[in-house]
């Protein structure tokens, strides 16, 4: 693509230097709930859960290798919905799931509850 064809392109682009940086900090976001929150955080407060809960370390142990297999399934899955759906609804869906599955979460005390959870978050994680 010749250097006048990309500056062509750039200077049509009508989006704010604001709306450019709402959706990069939005991105960000959608991120760090996903994967900092969900899925990584959860094991570094998996030995205090299990204390205050009464969590056995194999329900841990299992509700993490869960999670990670849902995270491979969507990762493999949330490629078949990108045609049918678009990129922006996949994405969108993803992170509105992700949002109302950490809200359950945090009132969860069912140990299968909160693993299924924790499955729904790194399904979002993949997706998004």
């Amino acid at each position: 693509m010749p250097v006048s064809s990309v500056s062509a392109i750039s200077s049509e682009n009508s989006f704010s230097v604001g709306f450019r940086l709402a959706l990069v900090l939005l991105c960000t976001a959608i991120i760090i709930a996903t994967f900092g929150f969900g899925l990584y955080l959860f094991s570094a407060l998996a030995t205090d859960m299990r204390q205050e809960l009464g969590f056995s370390y194999t329900a841990v142990g299992s509700m993490i290798a869960l999670a990670q297999l849902g995270f491979l399934g969507a990762s493999l899955g949330s490629s078949a919905l990108v045609p049918r759906w678009g990129e922006i609804r996949v994405v969108l869906s993803a992170a509105a799931l992700c949002g109302l599955s950490l809200l359950l979460l945090g009132a969860a005390s069912d140990v299968w509850l909160i693993g299924l959870l924790l499955v729904v978050l790194a399904a979002c994680a993949a997706a998004a």
